[in-house]
């Protein structure tokens, strides 16, 4: 897998299910999808459930279980494969802030970091250069989001709002300064439920079909690679969702 460049994006419309959803979503082989711990380091119950279906991705994924931007309980949610390291993910990023600045309490994004570096992710034979330290920045957002599930947010954009692609390093850092606790980030980070979240990606990922990073599925739509303006974006979401004015 490398990081092509793309001149369009592939849109695929979902066909819209009248079912409802199973009660147990699961990924093959087992276990259950959300048989990983719950959402937040210390959290005294399990997670609340709402389940959707996105075709595209193959998956059912419970909204209150995986790191998301915006509110679970908001009318449309979105599921975004990506690579912190990736410029076409950085640049699809941009776009999805424009989505959530125009759309509000509406719009959610299940944010899912799929790193193309070989040394967690089997679909990558030969790790480019400028993914070298794609894992270990995914595992570090993961961490953050665990640990300081309210801060999460301020993590992500800043990882995808720096100059260039963060080194492992600088990742770390500020990782460390947000979280304020670098004996907690260093147990999350040895333990195992970061890396049973990212092997989850990892199959999400190959059930989507692999290739093409970034992916945008809904219960409706899949977008495969970047678009080339936010306004694009927002028209082709427009289209396939009722976003209220």
């Amino acid at each position: 897998v490398v990081d092509p460049a793309l001149t369009e994006s592939q849109v695929v419309d979902e066909p819209v299910s009248t079912q409802r959803p199973a009660p147990t979503p699961s990924l093959t082989p087992t276990p259950p999808l959300d048989d990983v711990g719950t959402a937040a380091e210390g959290a005294a119950t399990a997670p609340a459930k709402r389940y959707v279906m996105f075709p595209g991705a193959k998956a059912k994924l419970n909204v209150h279980q995986w790191p998301l931007l915006g509110s679970p309980d908001a009318e449309h949610v979105f599921v975004e494969l990506f690579d912190y390291t990736c410029k076409h993910c950085r640049e699809m990023n941009r776009h999805l802030s424009v989505v959530r600045d125009r759309y509000g309490p509406q719009v959610a994004i299940m944010v899912l970091p799929v790193p193309l570096d070989g040394k967690c992710n089997q679909t990558v034979q030969n790790t480019a250069a400028g993914h070298q330290d794609a894992c270990e920045i995914a595992r570090l957002s993961l961490a953050v989001w665990r640990l300081r599930p309210a801060s999460f947010e301020e993590y992500h954009e800043w990882l995808f709002n720096t100059a260039n692609p963060p080194t492992a390093v600088q990742a770390r850092q500020k990782a460390d300064a947000i979280v304020g606790d670098p004996a907690a980030l260093a147990a999350q980070l040895q333990g195992k439920l970061v890396s049973a979240f990212l092997s989850k990606h990892v199959k999400i990922y190959q059930r989507a079909g692999q290739g093409t990073l970034p992916k945008l599925f809904s219960e409706r739509l899949t977008v495969k690679g970047t678009v080339n303006s936010a306004d694009e974006l927002c028209s082709l979401l427009e289209r396939k969702h009722q976003f209220k004015p």
